[in-house]
């Protein structure tokens, strides 16, 4: 958290904390970020890019993982709780963790993605719509102190906190940090 006077992307670039735990949002989804995290015996976890390619090892010659056979193999609202490399490039060994949503969730979703999409000259690819099927998070936090259903659990309140903090901003004008001129 921070005094809410730099933008986000800034973040990227600071100095990691030994044991601090970094939620990060799509827009600031960096394999190499969550790998000096990991690096500097800090915590992280994230949501997972539909485009992030995800392997079973390091081997660049291993084709990537066919994350929707292993989506359509989950029961609604059960968990996938799996070891992975994430990048094409540089692979990460990360812990995959995905949620099938119920099928009325992921019409929403697809729904709100095509939406949001009208106007532009890109469709959606049926990769992107497919992969709403479920909520995907990477992580390096151990099993052991995190359950599969708490890491869903911890993105959803760093959601809902955006969610607040926006709210104040644009319904009182809140500006953290700012100084008045005096």
């Amino acid at each position: 958290m921070s005094n809410g006077t730099r933008n986000d992307k800034t973040f990227l670039t600071d100095d990691i904390k030994e044991n601090a735990l970094y939620l990060r949002d799509l827009g600031y989804h960096k394999l190499e970020y969550f790998e000096r995290i990991n690096q500097a015996s800090a915590f992280y976890a994230s949501r997972l890019k539909s485009c992030v390619y995800l392997y079973w090892n390091k081997d660049k010659k291993e084709q990537p993982i066919d994350l929707q056979s292993l989506i359509d193999g989950l029961e609604e609202n059960q968990y996938l709780d799996i070891e992975v490399y994430a990048g094409q490039k540089q692979r990460i060994k990360t812990r995959l963790v995905i949620q099938k949503v119920p099928e009325e969730v992921a019409a929403q979703k697809r729904e709100k993605m095509k939406k949001n999409k009208r106007g532009n000259d890109r469709n959606v690819s049926q990769h992107r719509l497919d992969f709403c099927s479920c909520n995907a998070f990477i992580t390096n936090l151990s099993r052991e102190q995190w359950q599969a259903h708490m890491i869903a659990a911890i993105y959803k309140i760093r959601w809902q906190i955006e969610i607040i903090l926006l709210f104040l901003k644009v319904k009182f004008g809140i500006r953290l940090g700012k100084k008045s001129a005096n």
